[in-house]
Parts: C-alpha cells; structure tokens; sequence
C-alpha cells in the first residue's frame, strides 16, 4: 500500500531553509524552483522579482481548480490562508499566495510552512466540506421528520 502525504515536502522544506536563512541574517537570494508533484499539480516557488527577495510568492496549478471552485475553493483558501492570499494568482497558475520574510511571525512553522506545504490539500478540502454540510442538513431533516431530497444538494459558498 502506497501512503500518501497531504504535504508538499519540496514545498515545506523550500521555505523552511529560506525562512531559517533569514531568520539567521543571511544574504537573501532569488528563488524560482518549479514542482510537478504525482499527479499532475504543478508548484511555482518564487521571489516575485530580483529587487525585492523578502517575499516570496508560492503558487499552484491543478487541472481542475475550475470545478473546485464550483464547490466553494476560493472561500475554504480566504479563510485558511487569509492576507497571505494573493487576490491574483500568478499567470499559469490557478492559486498563489505570498509571505514577508521581513516579518516571520514566531510560529512560522506551522502559520506558513506547514499550512502552505498543505495548499494541494486545502484546495480540494472544499469539496468535502460541502458534502459533510449537506450530509449534516440532511441528517437534521431526517430527524425533524422532515422528508428528504438528496437531489437538494447544493455547493457550498
């Protein structure tokens, strides 16, 4: 049985080596490293443009991010993500989101290395909660005695 991760650890250990160099002083240096994990998701990790290494913007592009978004994607990403959330994903790609490694919060493992290294996964997470929601509607009807109508179902917003 082949176990799967719901990280990205190219993703996770990328950013935790830029995150430690700067932490520690170190010149910052330009970034563009491009991933194509197993299934065909690509990862762009980059400094946005030479002038300004401080941030870097981590961007992902899945084959059906459209139907994603039919099922709530975006609003599931503004909320996990929130101000880190670009407004505009980088050009070819469907998601972006960046960080200011002028200003690493203390937890920064798990505020961004981790929950960054977990964006392939969050991106799908809203299909499921909109089927957990309508299952829980559903259950609430049946026990008010309600009748119960599976073709109700609707996605999440």
């Amino acid at each position: 049985m082949i176990l799967l991760e719901v990280n990205n650890r190219i993703v996770e250990e990328t950013l935790r080596v830029k995150i430690k160099n700067a932490l520690s002083g170190l010149k910052l240096e330009p970034l563009s490293v491009s991933i194509a994990d197993f299934d065909g998701v690509l990862y762009h990790l980059s400094t946005p443009n030479n002038s300004d290494r401080k941030k870097i913007v981590v961007s992902i592009s899945l084959k059906f991010y459209k139907e994603l978004q039919d099922h709530g994607a975006d609003d599931l990403l503004k909320r996990v993500y929130g101000p880190l959330l670009l407004a505009k994903a980088e050009d070819g790609y469907d998601v972006s989101i960046q960080i200011d490694l002028s200003d690493i919060p203390n937890d920064w493992e798990e505020a961004w290395v981790s929950k960054i290294g977990r964006l392939k996964r969050n991106c799908f997470a809203s299909v499921f909660e909109s089927y957990f929601v309508f299952q829980e509607n559903m259950a609430a009807k049946e026990e008010a005695g309600e009748p119960v109508d599976e073709s109700e179902h609707k996605t999440v917003s």
